[in-house]
């Protein structure tokens, strides 16, 4: 049985194909998380009460912008950019914070990336052989 080292765990920061929606549920799950673990991770940052507000805007300009209204959609994929961003910075937070225990970080709603990397190009999905 192999084990896991601690500095391969890492959380999933890629957000490039993601949907508004998405990003709003991942952000929930990972607010959820963190709150409910407080004793995993005393002091995310950024705070929770601040990361919680965006997510709130985000819920928000979700559906205003359904009508295809140019403004409306900006305001949404900005507010998407806002909370990526505070993703990323929590995901990096998790990371050090589980000490390289994956039941830790899947905890605080994060999903784990995979680590494995292809030298082989052949490898890799969606290339022919």
């Amino acid at each position: 049985m192999s084990t896991i080292d601690a500095m391969h765990i890492k959380a999933k920061l890629g957000f490039r194909k993601t949907t508004p929606t998405e990003v709003l549920a991942r952000a929930t799950a990972v607010y959820t998380g963190i709150k409910d673990n407080p004793a995993d991770y005393p002091a995310p940052i950024p705070d929770l009460a601040t990361f919680k507000g965006e997510i709130d805007t985000l819920a928000a300009k979700i559906p205003p912008a359904l009508d295809g209204s140019k403004k409306a959609i900006a305001e949404r994929n900005h507010q998407v950019d806002v909370v990526i961003h505070m993703l990323r910075l929590l995901g990096h937070y998790v990371e050090s914070a589980c000490k390289g225990d994956m039941p830790t970080l899947l905890k605080s709603g994060s999903q784990a990336a995979s680590t494995v990397r292809h030298s082989d190009p052949r490898l890799r999905v969606g290339v022919s052989q």
